[in-house]
């Protein structure tokens, strides 16, 4: 008896151990959580209480597959400076028709919606967090 429960604590250990592992790996290991975007297609849509949103038209994803084509973007109206970065040079570029770079992360979020961030949700119901904008000088 004192040997299986012995046998029982190890293999509970090692199957605790291996979990911390994965998450410290997965954290650390963000490159594979991490896409580059180019939007081709600007549009305004409506506000909300907590920002715009806009319908963008990809032209290119980097570093990850997305079969999106065309994205529903939510700018957060927060006080950080990326979001009021973000919100000038999305406007600028809905009204000059202009061509973006945006950089996003994955994120975990168990909703199908977003709350008070700036960026999107697939096709796939994975959410993307905008680490990074700038327009395209062609």
């Amino acid at each position: 008896m004192a040997k299986s429960n012995l046998v029982c604590v190890v293999l509970l250990s090692i199957f605790i151990m291996f979990g911390f592992i994965n998450l410290a790996y997965s954290q650390t290991n963000t490159a594979k959580n991490n896409i580059i975007v180019h939007i081709v297609d600007v549009e305004y849509i409506y506000s909300v209480a907590w920002g715009d949103i806009y319908s963008c038209k990809i032209k290119e994803v980097l570093q990850k597959e997305i079969s999106d084509t065309i994205i529903t973007l939510y700018v957060s109206c927060c006080k950080d400076s990326l979001s009021q970065h973000t919100d000038s040079i999305i406007k600028n570029a809905a009204k000059n028709n202009l061509q973006l770079i945006a950089r996003f992360r994955q994120i975990p979020n168990d909703k199908t919606y977003l709350n008070y961030i700036t960026g999107f949700i697939d096709k796939e119901n994975r959410t993307w967090k905008m680490r990074g904008l700038k327009t395209i000088v062609l």
